[in-house]
């Protein structure tokens, strides 16, 4: 739970935080998830964070946040299958969570 006041923010130092850059479009033809490099740019400053709404329910809050913030990177690369394997675990996450299992 991001909210909760176990979790303190650093005052020094650096954080690690995971993007995906945009491009994930498991139902889509490749003219719709590829990107030029500016696009490519802005979506890996995207994320959702986690709000408290007017009626104090927790929501997720697509943002964007300011590429001045971001000190260093670390890029991973794996095999190719395994990001096949996990791409069809997260779509498969997807269709459970809006119940379309079928």
């Amino acid at each position: 739970d991001p909210l909760s006041k176990k979790y303190v923010r650093p005052n020094s130092g650096y954080l690690l935080t995971k993007t995906h850059c945009g491009g994930r479009c498991d139902q889509c033809p490749p003219e719709k998830y590829i990107e030029n490099h500016k696009i490519f740019s802005q979506r890996c400053f995207e994320g959702y964070h986690i709000s408290k709404d007017s009626n104090g329910e927790r929501t997720e809050i697509l943002d964007s946040y300011n590429k001045d913030l971001v000190a260093r990177a670390v890029h991973l690369i794996r095999d190719p299958f395994d990001n096949v394997v996990s791409r069809f675990h997260l779509t498969f996450k997807h269709f459970v969570k809006k119940n379309h299992t079928e």
